[in-house]
């Protein structure tokens, strides 16, 4: 692999231009979706009632509804709702703000270290990640989580690019230690990344006999740990809660350690493969599986990556692999769950190693290895680039139950009833009891049973609206359980005990309404 310059073989005008669209692009899709007007789903309505109501004080006690989130990110939110307001894009203006910076920064990195053609590229993939960019307007961290993964990783290069000080400045040193401290507060798998790239540089100092240099390094990362350890007693309530770890267990996010059967194997990969999945993704890509497919080429033209940079620096390469070793250990020990979003800390750095990758196969002089670059290339560009285009026409949506309480609010009559299932109970009182989007004063309200394997659990709710006239049924967040589709047996059980009047259909959301 050559080393990288400015130039590298592109005509640095039609390369800026390029970068320009790309990166206005990348902006554009983020800008629409934080925009876009989608309303909280489950997942960011059960982390805002505990963020909203609570004050700075409050949100050091253990979080409501299974929920957990760094402690720096939750009071940065907190703050925010205070000057902004408690609505949607006040909630998500730290991912928002948190995805922009990243962009430039992605191309910043590539630039210095893989040269411009792979810049180019690496930067395109990262800005086209459908999950990248739903993520940059969900009111959740994981932003956060690439954010910083990128800082550490772009502060460790400078300690292996070629003609750096044997022994870095104090400066150096100083910001890498609070950088460091600082990022574990914001990212629980910003200590993933540290750990991967410390031990990096740290072993190229042990190797070189670089002395002074892995002393210095020694204390930047006990400064981490110290960090790390006061944020542990905040974190231990994470890792104490059955319900969480009984989640991700049924979606298995933990990597089988050793993977000693073929389930194993495919469970592994598709942990890893899931970085790409669609959260907004259409039936058609469903059926076609095209994230996974999409994540297999993403980690085959990373591993391409990863290999040319082991033969240009050893160091360098231990730098964007080893944060991906210790998350898939902890994983393995049960400590962090791997899928999806959980995996998003390194998307900038498998998009940077996938540049790599294609570049390095795009500069063989092998007829064969060129053209795997270029299916590559269009493999991770295609699809995304087409769903860019339905996100920049339609816009985002997931579980609209403001819509259907809007609904409710303008077709409802004295004495109505509403009962509220289990999946749309936290978007609900959201929008009805934290922030007061929707009055339901002059409502009686009942809750859906929780989760339960038995229907007789929501039959024994259900019954109870019979004999009281007129009741709206509000879903969202449907679950299927053993006895099949809950909305649909609940229906079925409602048509038997009265009539039903009205159908109003919104997103992932639904409002039902019975004379019972």
């Amino acid at each position: 692999m050559t080393e990288p310059t400015a130039s590298a073989g592109s005509r640095p005008g039609r390369s800026g231009l390029i970068v320009l669209l790309v990166l206005a692009l990348g902006v554009a899709l983020r800008v629409r979706v934080q925009f876009g007007g989608r309303a909280l789903w489950i997942d960011e309505a059960m982390l805002a009632l505990n963020v909203v109501p609570r004050g700075f004080a409050g949100l050091l006690r253990p979080l409501d509804w299974d929920q957990g989130a760094p402690l720096a990110w939750l009071m940065l939110s907190k703050l925010l709702t205070m000057l902004f307001g408690t609505g949607e894009r006040a909630l998500r203006a730290p991912a928002f703000l948190a995805a922009l910076v990243t962009l430039p920064l992605v191309l910043r990195v590539a630039r210095r270290e893989l040269g411009e053609r792979a810049a180019i590229v690496a930067l395109a993939i990262y800005a086209l990640m459908p999950a990248v960019i739903y993520q940059s307007s969900e009111f959740k961290p994981y932003t956060f989580d690439a954010l910083f993964a990128l800082v550490i990783v772009a502060l460790h290069l400078d300690a292996v690019r070629p003609g750096a000080d044997e022994l870095p400045s104090r400066g150096r040193l100083a910001l890498l230690a609070v950088v460091g401290a600082v990022s574990v507060w914001f990212s629980i798998p910003a200590a993933f990344v540290l750990a991967g790239c410390g031990t990096s540089v740290m072993l190229g100092d042990l190797l070189a006999r670089r002395t002074r240099a892995l002393r210095a390094r020694v204390l930047v990362a006990a400064v981490w740990v110290a960090s790390f350890a006061a944020q542990f007693v905040f974190l231990r309530v994470l890792l104490a809660n059955p319900n969480l770890e009984s989640y991700w267990q049924s979606k298995a996010a933990f990597l089988p350690f050793p993977p000693t059967t073929g389930e194993d194997l495919r469970v592994t990969l598709e942990i890893f493969f899931s970085v790409f999945r669609d959260p907004l993704r259409s039936p058609y890509t469903d059926a076609l599986d095209v994230g996974t497919r999409a994540g297999m080429l993403l980690f085959a033209a990373s591993a391409v990556g990863a290999v040319a940079l082991w033969r240009r620096d050893r160091r360098m390469a231990g730098i964007f692999v080893l944060p991906f070793a210790v998350a898939a250990l902890a994983s393995a020990s049960g400590l962090y769950p791997l899928q999806g979003r959980l995996l998003l800390f390194g998307a900038p750095l498998l998009a940077l190693l996938a540049g790599c990758g294609i570049g390095a196969l795009r500069e063989s002089g092998e007829r064969t290895a060129r053209g795997a670059g270029v299916v590559l290339l269009g493999g991770l560009l295609l699809w995304p680039l087409a769903g860019a285009a339905d996100v920049l026409q339609y816009g985002p949506v997931r579980e609209e139950v403001d819509d259907c309480l809007a609904h409710l609010a303008e077709h409802a009559q004295p004495g109505d009833r509403l009962w509220i299932y289990y999946g749309a109970r936290p978007a609900y009182e959201y929008y009805a009891r934290t922030v007061g989007r929707f009055d339901d004063s002059a409502f009686v309200v009942a809750f859906g049973a929780p989760r339960s394997p038995r229907f007789e659990d929501q039959e024994l709710s259900l019954r109870c609206l019979v004999g009281h006239g007129r009741a709206w049924i509000l879903f969202s967040h449907v679950h299927e359980a053993e006895y099949g589709d809950e909305r649909v047996a609940i229906l079925a059980l409602l048509d038997t005990l009265g009539t039903r009047l009205e159908t109003f259909e919104a997103p992932g959301a639904s409002l039902v309404l019975y004379d019972l």
